[in-house]
């Protein structure tokens, strides 16, 4: 999954919501690494144990910028693994990518109004 939401006359310190967002996820237990490519270029990535990672990246300038929020595919795969196997006690993979999957699409729309109220003018 991978979706984009640009901003345009914001006017918003990207460093500075750079570390808003990687305080958002550590105070949801996620561990966080954010690297800087270049003025205006932040990525973070934030892992949990068991579960899939979550990148950000954040690029533009204060006044014109975009956020992506993009997942690595491991809860879909469990699904389907878990479905293909079931007959053989593959279940539980079942269980696991669909209680991975609820638990992302949670911090996805909670991260999504996050960023909406860090950038409002």
């Amino acid at each position: 999954m991978k979706i984009v939401k640009n901003f345009s006359k914001r006017n918003v310190n990207l460093l500075v919501l750079s570390e808003r967002i990687e305080s958002f996820f550590k105070k949801r237990g996620f561990e966080t690494q954010k690297v800087q490519y270049s003025k205006g270029h932040y990525v973070i990535v934030a892992k949990k144990l068991l579960q899939e990672g979550l990148n950000v990246r954040i690029a533009g300038d204060p006044n014109d910028f975009s956020v992506e929020l993009s997942t690595e595919e491991s809860s879909d795969t469990l699904i389907r693994l878990g479905t293909l196997t079931s007959l053989f006690g593959g279940g539980i993979l079942f269980l696991k990518g669909m209680k991975s999957k609820e638990l992302l699409d949670k911090v996805e729309s909670d991260f999504w109004r996050f960023v909406e109220e860090a950038c409002k003018i």
